[in-house]
């Protein structure tokens, strides 16, 4: 298969590059900094360094594609910013999709298109924006799923809720939060961490991400939305006390109490579970990060204090 990548220098697209690559696809990495993908740029993956704004650009590399990931975020501070940078750009790129007889679009969108979290959210959910970021999020998939109406082009969408995992080569990034690594830089430290009780969200491990892309660019469905994330929320204060006692640290986890109660809301995850029964639990996954996040930190600050690892 021709796939398009967007956003392919990112955490979730190069794992995407790495995965469908090694399947044997013909890749098309479409991002901003090639140089963080140039361990994947094997014989079938076609790096190209740009911009979504550059529409000639999309609509070229679109041409003879079966199948566009879109997993590419444009920025603005202000609403005029997200909309040139990050809406319109993406609708662009479908509508130019469509137009070049693309046969499969998948939408990576976020839980955070629901806007407003309310105690329990499904697919369904009515969106209540509460920053540019969700109301780019939301006002996509809206498009998407219009566009849709008026083609054979099967177009779905992909609500990741937490990401996390390895990056997907050694030269490639990994998930964009920075609280694992913050937790292990303060804990190597012996800093006091500061975290709100019961604060917590919903993981996925990049792996079960991955296999959700594969099923939906072999399975024939269109206009579905799917939630991607664990069968409950596992707390920040949880992750912090593993990797503190994981690194013998000293440190202390100070709690602020804002009200928030265990759980707090929650995303349900029955369509992708449909999908991936076993996606629901990746305690195992985390503690396996954990390890690797743990170890770097470890490594990065025997390098710095010039101690061998």
């Amino acid at each position: 298969m021709k796939l398009l990548i967007t956003g392919a220098s990112g955490f979730i697209g190069s794992h995407l590059v790495k995965h469908f690559s090694n399947a044997g696809h013909e890749i098309t990495a479409f991002c901003r900094t090639p140089q963080k993908i140039r361990s994947l740029a094997h014989a079938n993956v076609r790096v190209v360094e740009g911009l979504l704004e550059d529409f000639p650009l999309v609509a070229s590399l679109v041409k003879d594609q079966e199948a566009v990931i879109h997993c590419a975020l444009g920025w603005g501070d202000t609403a005029v910013e997200m909309l040139r940078r990050d809406t319109l750009p993406a609708v662009h790129l479908f509508e130019r999709a469509i137009e070049a007889g693309v046969r499969k679009i998948i939408e990576t969108s976020s839980s955070v298109a629901v806007g407003e979290y309310r105690p329990v959210m499904d697919e369904a959910t009515a969106s209540r924006p509460i920053d540019f970021y969700s109301a780019t999020k939301s006002a996509v998939e809206g498009f998407l799923l219009a566009q849709s109406r008026t083609t054979d082009t099967e177009c779905n969408i992909v609500r990741p809720i937490y990401t996390f995992g390895h990056p997907a080569a050694e030269d490639c990034t990994t998930q964009p939060d920075r609280r694992f690594w913050n937790f292990a830089r303060d804990a190597l430290a012996g800093i006091p961490i500061r975290l709100i009780k019961n604060d917590g969200t919903q993981f996925v491990w990049i792996g079960d991400l991955v296999r959700l892309y594969d099923h939906l660019l072999r399975a024939s469905c269109t206009r579905s939305i799917i939630n991607v994330g664990s069968d409950s929320q596992h707390s920040w204060e949880s992750i912090a006390s593993k990797i503190i006692s994981r690194l013998h640290s000293s440190s202390q986890i100070i709690l602020e109490d804002a009200g928030w109660r265990p759980n707090g809301s929650v995303c349900c995850n029955w369509r992708m579970k449909e999908i991936l029964p076993d996606a629901g639990e990746c305690s195992l996954h985390l503690l396996d990060h954990i390890d690797y996040v743990c170890d770097e930190s470890m490594a990065r600050a025997s390098r710095i204090q010039g101690v061998p690892a």
